[in-house]
C-alpha cells in the first residue's frame, strides 16, 4: 500500500507544520507504517530549514526512528477496547454486588508485556490501573474520555488493537487461557 500526502502553505514552514499535523491525524491499522518517521522528518530542524542532503537520514537516524511509547491513557484505552467494552451495552452490564468487577489484563506492545488492573464500574465507566496510575475511562454523551480528555479512535481486529495516537500504537491482547495452555506444552502427555 502506498499513499501520498501533499500539503501547501504560503511558506515552507507553514507547509511543513501542516504536513506534520496531517501525519499525526492519519489513521492506518493492520500494517506497519512509516508515519512516525515521516512526522519526525517533518519536524527535523535541518529539514525544516531546507538543509537537506543525501546523508541527512543516515546522520540523524537515531532521532528519526524513536519508537513511540504509550502512556497509561493509551494503554488503558487499548485494554477497554480489546475486551470489547467500548460497544453500546445494556445498563446492567458490568453489574457486580458490593464492589466493582475487577480483572487483570495483559497486553503486548513492541514485544513488551504490560499487566494492568481493570475495574468495571458500569457499562460506561472503567478504572484502569497501569503502573500505579489510575486512568478513569468514561463514556460521556456517547464519547469516550480518558481522565476527562477525549479518547483517540481505536481499531480492533481480533486480539490486535490500534490506538490512533502517536502515529498509531499497536497492542495485542493476551488470552490467559491460550497462554497457560501453550506454557503447559506436553505436560499432560503420558509416554
Amino acid at each position: 500500500m502506498i499513499a501520498k500526502l501533499v500539503t501547501h502553505g504560503p511558506s515552507r514552514a507553514v507547509a511543513l507544520r501542516r504536513m506534520a499535523r496531517a501525519l499525526e491525524r492519519t489513521e492506518v491499522a493492520g500494517t506497519v507504517t512509516n508515519l512516525a518517521f515521516l512526522g519526525a522528518l517533518a519536524r527535523h530542524a535541518g529539514f525544516a530549514a531546507g538543509d537537506v542532503d543525501t546523508g541527512l537520514i543516515a546522520r540523524d537516524i537515531d532521532a528519526l526512528v524513536v519508537p513511540p511509547a504509550p502512556g497509561p491513557r493509551e494503554i488503558a484505552l487499548a485494554a477497554v477496547a480489546g475486551l470489547g467494552l467500548m460497544h453500546e451495552a445494556p445498563p446492567e452490564a458490568g453489574f457486580a454486588l458490593w464492589q466493582p468487577l475487577e480483572r487483570t489484563v495483559t497486553l503486548l506492545h513492541a514485544g513488551d508485556e504490560i499487566v494492568l488492573r481493570l475495574a468495571t464500574l458500569s457499562a460506561n465507566a472503567h478504572d484502569v490501573t497501569v503502573g500505579g496510575v489510575c486512568v478513569a475511562v468514561r463514556r460521556v454523551e456517547g464519547q469516550w474520555r480518558l481522565d476527562g480528555a477525549f479518547a483517540p479512535q481505536v481499531a480492533v481486529d481480533g486480539a490486535l488493537i490500534t490506538v490512533f495516537a502517536q502515529y498509531g500504537l499497536r497492542f495485542e491482547l493476551v488470552d490467559p487461557l491460550a497462554r497457560e495452555g501453550a506454557a503447559g506444552g506436553d505436560a499432560a502427555l503420558v509416554e
